[in-house]
């Protein structure tokens, strides 16, 4: 599992739900079981994070210290991977219309970021092309392609 790019765009997928319901869009029903199902597994995990991540878009997120935590929290926990799966596979079928939008400007604030290592910045490039629909996810058998 490439926990980097499944960590951003879970996170994404938060946001951009947030920001639609915000505008008083309506996301479909699975996304919405998903999406809750996934902030409270976090919650079990770090109820910190899962705070952050429902006070958005209200509260700009430090996306570099948010995504590092929820990707170790996926790397520690299974169960949280599992349901973070499941969450992302809805989001694939179903579709976020501003989540492309969502990834382009964390990938921006990520880039703004000083003292980058070549592998952080080759992860950057790799959440801009998955952004732009030229990359894709495995997640088990699960592919997730933009």
């Amino acid at each position: 599992m490439e926990f980097f790019l499944t960590t951003v765009t879970a996170i994404a997928a938060i946001i951009g739900k947030k920001i639609l319901e915000k505008n008083g869009e309506k996301i479909g029903t699975v996304v919405n079981e998903k999406a809750e199902k996934f902030l409270s597994k976090l919650k079990e995990n770090s109820s910190a994070l899962s705070t952050t991540l429902e006070a958005v878009p209200e509260t700009p997120l430090n996306y570099p210290e948010t995504i590092g935590n929820v990707e170790n929290a996926l790397k520690n926990s299974s169960e949280l991977e599992k349901v973070t799966k499941e969450f992302l596979t809805v989001v694939n079928e179903e579709s976020i219309p501003n989540l492309q939008e969502v990834m382009l400007e964390i990938s921006e604030a990520l880039k703004a970021r000083p003292n980058q290592t070549d592998t952080y910045i080759n992860k950057i490039e790799k959440l801009v092309n998955l952004a732009q629909g030229n990359a894709k996810i495995e997640i088990g058998s699960q592919t997730i392609q933009l």
